[in-house]
């Protein structure tokens, strides 16, 4: 007999405190995303033979604008991105609100980190602090140069923007929209588990099974944010 889906103990039950689900996604994004960035941006210096991450570290912001947008506006892909540039850096910035800007770091830069690793022609990575958003001439041709210390000095002021908004008004949408695609990965990898790992148990991952749990406080069934399970600790 097959065994019962895991969904069922981890459907979309509703998130009974919105108040609580934000405070446990902030400090999440705080443990992760703003310490990586941290150790990509300043604490690995440019080289110029490679090794210096800009890479990852230019990744890392994009997908975190895009995560941002998500958890304010309850849109997800380039329409969360959309919602971040348009109602926080550009208005914040206005070296950003510029025609076309826009779609070069979705398309060009964030989508070509995300399935090229590299970003598509005509882009140059800086870490330096200056010319940000400047054109610059490499090896004959022209280049618009991305200066990471820059960009993440921008993405850490809109991010504790957000952050103070968002705690003081939960985003509903946002957070239910953050739970749906997070429960639709988690029942991806559980079908996976069950049919490739049958005799795996859930509690060597450090995966809640207990069904009374409530996605209000186990934020996408991974348990209690403060204690992270083994497979996070990077």
């Amino acid at each position: 007999k097959a065994a019962p889906s895991r969904l069922k103990q981890h459907n979309m039950a509703p998130i009974t405190d919105h108040q609580v689900y934000i405070r446990a996604f902030f400090d999440m994004i705080d443990m992760y995303l703003l310490k990586d960035l941290k150790t990509l941006i300043n604490e690995i210096p440019p080289r110029e033979q490679g090794g210096g991450a800009g890479y990852p570290g230019l990744h890392s912001i994009l997908s975190g604008m895009e995560l941002l947008g998500l958890i304010a506006s309850g849109e997800i892909g380039a329409s969360a991105f959309n919602s971040y540039w348009s109602n926080y850096l550009s208005k914040k910035f206005p070296e950003y609100n510029i025609p076309g800007l826009k779609d070069i770091f979705r398309q060009v830069m964030r989508n070509g980190t995300a399935h090229l690793f590299l970003v598509k022609s005509g882009i140059s990575i800086s870490k330096h602090g200056t010319h940000h958003l400047e054109t610059v001439r490499s090896n004959g041709e022209i280049l618009l140069n991305i200066d990471l210390k820059t960009l993440y000095s921008h993405f850490l002021e809109i991010y504790r923007r957000i952050k103070r908004e968002l705690l003081s008004n939960p985003p509903v949408a946002g957070c239910n929209q953050f739970q749906k695609q997070m429960e639709e990965a988690y029942a991806k990898v559980s079908s996976f588990i069950r049919t490739n790992h049958p005799t795996s148990t859930s509690t060597s991952t450090g995966v809640s099974t207990n069904p009374t749990d409530t996605s209000a406080t186990r934020l996408s069934g991974l348990g209690a944010m403060t204690t992270p399970p083994p497979h996070w600790n990077q």
